[in-house]
C-alpha cells in the first residue's frame, strides 16, 4: 500500500511496478497454491507452517491488497512499462480466493448454523487454545469489514463470482454483536479475561467504526441488506458511547485508558492503534456515516489533548524539527510510526482540521509539524529514505523496517494522506467520505 499512495500522488509509474512486483510475490506464495491462504512468512527455507485469517496478518489484509492492485492496473489503467509477468486479472482472482478461503474458515457457535452465528479464529491451523479476537486488527470485526468491502467491490467487477458474502457479513455480525455487554463494552477476546480496550485496533473504537461502516454501506433502502442496518447503527452507537463514558478528562481535552476492566491498563496512549489518536478518528467515522454532529466534542477533546502533548524536539536533538509525541504518558517512548506513533497522530490531526472548528488552524499546523520531524529523523542512504521504529531513552532502534504498520510503507501512505492522497488509511480501516460542518 505503501507504494500504492506514493503512485496515486506522483503518478510516477515505477511505484506501480513495485507494488506490481509486490504481488506477483505474494501470488506465488500461497499455500497451497492457488488457495487463498498466505503463509505468516515465506524465507528461504519455505512458507511457515501457519496463517492467518485476519485484515492486520492474514487474508482478509492481503486480499485487499491485491485488489487494490487491481483497480490501479486495470480501472485507472496501467501504464506499459508498469506490465510484469502476471495479467492484472489474476490480481483479482487472487482477491477472490482469499475471499471463499476466508469465508470457508468460519465456524459457527453451538447451537447456532453458519447462515445464522459464524466466527473465525485468529490462526490456521487452530485448536482449543486459539483466540477468537473481537477487533479490528486481529479478529472478527476486521474480517466482517472486510468481507463486506471486498464482496461489495469484487461482485462489480466480476459477475462470475457467485460467492454468498452477504450472509457472512450478517452472521459475522451477529456473533460480534452477541459479545457486546450491556453496557457498550466489547472484551479483546472471545471467553478471555474481562478487559475492554478502547482503541481502534484491538477495541471498542474500531468494532463501532466496522458497524458505523456497515450501517453507511447499506442504509439505502434498496439496498440487498438494509434491513440490517438499524441494527448496525444501534450496534455502533451503543459501543461507541461506551468508550464516550470511559474519557479521562485532562486540563486540556480527553485522553483514554488503553483498556478498562479489572486487568485493564489504565495508561493513558497517543496512538492511532489504542490511544486518542483512533478513538478520535473513530468519531470523525461517526459523524461521517450518521451527519450527526453532537459528538464530534470527543473528536476535538482528543484533538485538544494531542496539541498538549506535542513536545517539540530541543537543541540537544537537532537537526530535528517539528514536532512529536510519547506513546504512552509518563514514558519516553517515541514511534515513528502509522500505528504507534508520529505518523498516525498526524494523519488523525489532519482529518480534525478538515471540519472548520475553532482549533482548525491549530490542528492543521500540529500536523505538519508531524511531517516536518518525520521528515528530519529519516535516515538517507544509497537506497533512499528509512525510518527508525522507536526511541527509548535517546536511542533509536528498528532502522529500515518496512511495514505498513511499524515502517515505511505506513509512513508514506500517513505522509500522502496529509499531502492530498484522497485515500484516508490511518491504520487498517479506509475514512468515509468527509462531511464539511454547515
Amino acid at each position: 500500500m505503501g507504494f500504492l499512495s506514493a503512485y496515486d500522488v506522483t503518478k510516477n509509474p515505477a511505484y506501480l511496478h513495485a507494488a506490481n512486483q509486490a504481488a506477483d510475490f505474494l501470488l506465488g506464495t500461497q499455500t497451497p497454491a492457488n488457495s487463498g491462504r498466505w503463509p505468516d512468512y515465506y524465507d528461504s527455507t519455505g512458507p511457515a507452517s501457519y496463517g492467518f485469517t485476519s485484515l492486520d496478518d492474514g487474508a482478509a489484509g492481503i486480499s485487499d491488497f491485491f485488489l487494490n492492485v487491481y483497480q490501479r492496473d486495470v480501472v485507472t489503467g496501467l501504464p506499459a512499462e508498469c506490465l510484469t509477468a502476471t495479467k492484472p486479472a489474476e490480481y483479482l482472482k487472487s482477491a477472490e480466493r482469499g475471499m471463499d478461503w476466508l469465508m470457508g474458515q468460519a465456524q459457527a457457535p453451538k447451537g447456532s448454523t453458519i447462515t445464522q452465528q459464524c466466527y473465525w479464529k485468529w490462526r490456521d491451523p487452530s485448536n482449543a487454545s486459539t483466540p477468537v479476537y473481537t477487533g479490528v486488527g486481529s479478529g472478527q470485526a476486521g474480517i466482517i469489514y472486510e468481507i463486506d468491502r471486498l464482496g461489495n467491490s469484487i461482485s462489480s467487477f466480476d459477475a462470475s463470482w457467485k460467492t454468498p458474502w452477504q450472509q457472512y457479513v450478517v452472521a459475522g455480525s451477529r456473533f460480534l454483536e452477541n459479545q457486546i455487554t450491556s453496557s457498550g463494552a466489547v472484551p479483546e477476546k472471545v471467553g478471555g479475561r474481562a478487559v475492554y480496550n478502547t482503541g481502534l485496533y484491538a477495541g471498542a473504537a474500531g468494532v463501532a467504526c466496522v458497524f458505523y461502516n456497515l450501517y453507511y454501506n447499506h442504509k439505502s433502502p434498496s439496498d440487498g441488506l438494509s434491513a440490517y442496518a438499524g441494527q448496525w447503527l444501534n450496534d455502533a452507537n451503543k459501543v461507541m458511547n461506551w468508550v464516550e463514558s470511559v474519557a479521562v478528562p485532562q486540563r486540556n481535552g480527553l485522553a483514554w485508558h488503553v483498556s478498562e476492566g479489572v486487568n485493564g491498563n489504565k495508561v493513558l496512549s497517543t496512538e492511532m492503534a489504542e490511544g486518542a489518536a483512533g478513538i478520535g478518528w473513530a468519531e470523525l467515522q461517526r459523524f461521517f456515516a450518521t451527519g450527526d454532529p453532537t459528538h464530534l466534542g470527543y473528536a476535538y477533546g482528543a484533538g485538544d489533548w494531542l496539541l498538549s502533548q506535542e513536545l517539540k524536539p530541543s537543541a540537544s536533538l537537532s537537526p530535528e524539527k517539528g514536532g512529536y509525541w510519547n506513546a504512552y504518558v509518563g514514558k519516553d517512548d517515541v514511534y515513528t510510526s502509522l500505528d504507534l506513533g508520529v505518523a498516525g497522530i498526524g494523519v488523525f490531526l489532519f482529518d480534525l482540521s478538515k471540519l472548520r472548528s475553532a482549533n482548525a488552524s491549530c490542528y492543521l499546523a500540529a500536523s505538519r509539524e508531524a511531517q516536518d520531524w518525520l521528515q528530519s529523523v529519516a535516515v538517507t542512504s544509497s537506497s533512499g529514505l528509512s525510518w527508525y521504529i522507536h526511541r527509548s531513552g535517546g536511542v533509536w532502534s528498528g532502522l529500515g523496517e518496512s511495514s505498513w504498520n511499524w515502517g515505511s510503507s505506513g509512513i508514506i501512505s500517513a505522509i500522502a494522506t496529509m499531502n492530498g492522497w484522497s485515500v484516508d488509511l490511518p491504520r487498517d480501516l479506509y475514512g468515509l467520505p468527509t462531511l464539511k460542518l454547515s
